[in-house]
């Protein structure tokens, strides 16, 4: 007799097995199967374990005889598939720092719901009844099947893609002054990081200048932890305004006319006064040349056209100009009482310009030097003997004479008006 098993094994993992009948005198006598003569069989995994068999074998047993050859087969039922009901979705949160789930669970029939994560193509091997949690935002693939029951096989896995979404947050740049060729400051001590979870810090950003603005970019963000979490989010950028001081210069010059500098020289001196857009420029006093000690010939100290000071602004080119002043020209004026004539040469000139006075008395009659409003500033040189004899010139009424007729006489700043007065001979007063 012969025993086959079709979607299974027997018990000793072959598929067909012969009854032994040797123990029979004679091949005609007819064959009762005793229970241990009909082998227990096995599913393989496809198949159920409610199998059946095409004859019972078990109705051979003591009641039936076999006489011909007979083959009995038993047959393991296929498994059907496990089906997934309601597919999972994806949740697609937004990063918060913390595990979360990347799907709602999916329902199954004939059999249960299992998740694992994989790539875009296959799943991984981790199969799990829980749905996967993941912490970083990125693109994940969840996995799912509908894994059979006892009398079914589990599904085709299927994917969905889900993911962590990032979280948005913005890098500010901040406002700088800078001067013209310098730098700009590029640590992050110049930028805002805002709108990242509790604890997370700007640990890195690059800072720019372009086109008048300081633009930030490549920001790096680091957790409590020091770890790397730039990934997780998703970074807007916001430039600030960059202010560049340019240059300014400004040159003073400074001109001396009909003179010189008090140092002795006359060419024209400058002074660069420099610095930034914004800045106040002003002279020092010690860039103001010191002038009106050296004037060219009859000439006194002058004055400034526009007078230089350490607290004048200056914003553009600037020329200053120092012009000696002429000394005012006086005329002298000799009157006599006539008694004689009287000459002054010259009779007219500067301050300080030696006149010579001459007095002609008649027979008779000797001179003296009368001051009419200018006895404080003048001064005459007269001669005795040939000695040098200063006097001041006698006031109106002194009687005293000056025995040589002729005197100089400087001017003053007010000019001579001298009054020769001619009186009687008489012995001079020693």
């Amino acid at each position: 007799m012969t025993f086959k098993v079709v979607g299974g094994t027997w018990a000793d993992d072959t598929t067909e097995k012969t009854l032994d009948v040797s123990r029979y005198k004679d091949e005609d006598l007819a064959l009762t199967l005793q229970k241990s003569d009909i082998p227990q069989g096995t599913p393989d995994s496809s198949h159920t374990s409610a199998g059946e068999w095409d004859e019972d074998p078990n109705e051979y047993i003591s009641n039936r005889t076999i006489t011909s050859a007979k083959t009995f087969t038993f047959t393991f039922p296929e498994k059907t598939l496990a089906t997934v009901t309601t597919a999972p979705d994806a949740v697609n949160p937004i990063y918060n720092g913390s595990a979360q789930a990347l799907a709602e669970a999916g329902a199954a029939e004939g059999g249960e719901m299992r998740y694992a994560l994989g790539t875009e193509t296959a799943p991984g091997t981790d199969w799990s009844d829980a749905i996967p949690e993941r912490t970083d935002a990125e693109t994940y693939y969840v996995w799912y099947k509908a894994q059979g029951d006892a009398a079914h096989l589990d599904s085709e896995p299927k994917p969905v893609s889900a993911g962590i979404t990032p979280k948005a947050a913005t890098v500010t740049a901040s406002a700088q002054t800078v001067k013209e060729g310098e730098s700009i400051q590029t640590g992050t001590q110049w930028a805002t990081l805002t709108d990242a979870l509790s604890g997370h810090i700007l640990g890195a950003v690059t800072l720019t200048a372009e086109n008048g603005k300081i633009v930030p970019s490549a920001a790096k963000i680091l957790d409590a932890k020091g770890n790397d979490v730039t990934g997780n989010y998703a970074v807007t950028y916001t430039p600030a305004t960059l202010t560049t001081l340019g240059k300014i210069s400004h040159t003073v010059t400074f001109k001396v006319v009909n003179g010189s500098w008090d140092d002795g020289t006359n060419a024209d001196k400058t002074a660069t006064l420099t610095g930034l857009e914004g800045d106040t420029l002003k002279l020092t006093a010690e860039q103001i040349p010191a002038v009106g000690g050296k004037p060219n010939g009859a000439l006194k100290a002058g004055s400034w056209d526009v007078t230089p000071n350490p607290d004048t602004v200056i914003t553009e080119a600037t020329t200053y100009t120092y012009t000696y002043a002429l000394r005012d020209a006086y005329l002298v004026t000799v009157t006599n009482d006539g008694h004689g004539a009287g000459s002054a040469s010259p009779n007219s000139g500067y301050e300080g310009t030696e006149v010579l006075l001459t007095a002609a008395p008649i027979p008779g009659y000797q001179t003296k030097y009368v001051n009419v409003g200018v006895y404080e500033h003048i001064t005459d040189r007269c001669c005795d003997g040939g000695t040098i004899i200063n006097k001041k010139i006698p006031k109106t009424g002194d009687e005293e004479p000056l025995l040589l007729w002729a005197g100089m006489i400087a001017l003053g700043a007010l000019g001579l008006t001298a009054a020769l007065v001619i009186g009687k001979k008489r012995t001079a007063r020693k």
